[in-house]
């Protein structure tokens, strides 16, 4: 069974004058577990928005969405919810921590959205995330205490501290600079080997595309791998 399975997927957006702008054109792409792709084009290519109808944040125009066997359209908005939030964990460019909150309680804090998870073993588990990413000092500090390097490292935290089955990323060293990023990567793909998940990385980094296990263009509302 594939993690993700995108089959012909189409997305257009309607325009001012009532005519559609076509972004993506009957895109079929499938992820195996542990599997990584990553997803590069040029600006406005829709690259995000791809990702975003991966994710379930966005429905596409046509076209089917699976995710570890469930289609998508089968089932009602509650279940669809409740699928993002135990299989997919979401990286974005912006790091989107909550100031009044410490790097740990954001780390915790999409477990609040599950009942009776944030118990000793989950408190364990994003503590030795903090450790395992260098963070272990950082733990109590709030965002405008970190560095943009460590805020975006406890958004991936944040992501993969319920062992996701799939990982979105959209940009995710986009805003970094080059030390940071390659930090950022290391940490991201190491997890990924350790808890087994699936990678749909959208990218302009070369390097970050390189260091996945295949590779896409979209250009032109269509993917071809590069």
């Amino acid at each position: 069974m594939k993690t993700l399975e995108l089959q012909n997927i189409s997305h257009s957006y309607a325009q001012p004058d009532t005519r559609e702008l076509k972004i993506l054109d009957g895109i079929s792409l499938q992820l195996g577990r542990g599997e990584s792709v990553s997803i590069t084009g040029p600006s406005g290519s829709g690259k995000s928005t791809l990702l975003y109808i991966a994710g379930t944040l966005l429905k596409q125009t046509a076209g089917v969405v699976l995710i570890d066997g469930i289609k998508t359209a089968d089932i009602t908005p509650d279940e669809i919810s409740l699928l993002r939030n135990k299989k997919i964990g979401f990286i974005f460019q912006q790091h989107f921590l909550l100031p009044q909150l410490t790097a740990l309680e954001n780390v915790l804090l999409p477990q609040l959205a599950k009942k009776n998870t944030i118990n000793e073993e989950i408190i364990n588990r994003a503590q030795e995330l903090f450790i395992k990413s260098a963070l272990k000092d950082r733990m109590k500090h709030y965002p405008a205490d970190l560095s943009a390097g460590e805020c975006q490292r406890v958004a991936c935290l944040r992501a993969l501290l319920h062992e996701p089955l799939l990982i979105l990323a959209d940009e995710p060293t986009g805003s970094l600079d080059q030390k940071n990023a390659q930090i950022i990567l290391e940490m991201l793909f190491s997890m990924l080997s350790i808890q087994n998940s699936s990678l749909l990385l959208v990218t302009h980094s070369e390097k970050a595309a390189a260091m996945c296990s295949r590779n896409f263009l979209l250009e032109n509302g269509v993917i071809r791998q590069s």
